[in-house]
């Protein structure tokens, strides 16, 4: 048997592993911090409460629901995305919460429609503009799930 097998088998290993231990021992921390665990998070050069976010919003089936989503996502201290088909305006939303809504959108042929929907968006208080990946080729709506006030030709009326 070789010399090092030996001396793992009568303990020579876990003598070397107990001195080991002996020298630097457990380094505990300090006590734990009383109350809620801290979850905050910074994004976006903001802290919120939590690393959430609530949405993207997609037309919801409640009348003012969409709203109300915003309001409820401010109250919690995240952020919540609505989107360039917005059932309410972007002003609506936006001063709906001292939170700041996100808007999410799509690239569109008209790059002036995507400058126009962000200045929209800056003017509205929104914290910030997601791309969304694809376009609106990959989006499968039917008819009767748009909303009411959303024309043919799209959030720009």
């Amino acid at each position: 048997m070789p010399e090092q097998t030996e001396d793992a088998d009568q303990g020579g290993a876990s003598a070397a592993n107990r001195e080991a231990f002996e020298r630097r021992g457990l380094r505990q921390g300090g006590p734990p911090t009383p109350g809620p665990p801290d979850t905050t998070v910074k994004v976006l050069g903001r802290v919120w409460s939590a690393p959430l976010v609530v949405g993207p919003l997609a037309a919801p089936a409640r009348p003012g629901g969409e709203l109300a989503v915003v309001r409820a996502a401010g109250a919690a201290q995240l952020p919540c995305v609505v989107g360039a088909f917005a059932e309410r305006t972007f002003a609506e939303l936006g001063s709906a919460t001292e939170v700041p809504p996100w808007l999410r959108t799509y690239a569109f042929r008209a790059h002036a429609t995507e400058r126009h929907l962000a200045e929209r968006a800056e003017d509205a208080g929104f914290g910030a503009v997601l791309l969304a990946v694809g376009g609106l080729d990959d989006i499968r709506l039917k008819r009767a799930a748009a909303p009411a006030n959303l024309t043919e030709r799209g959030p720009l009326g």
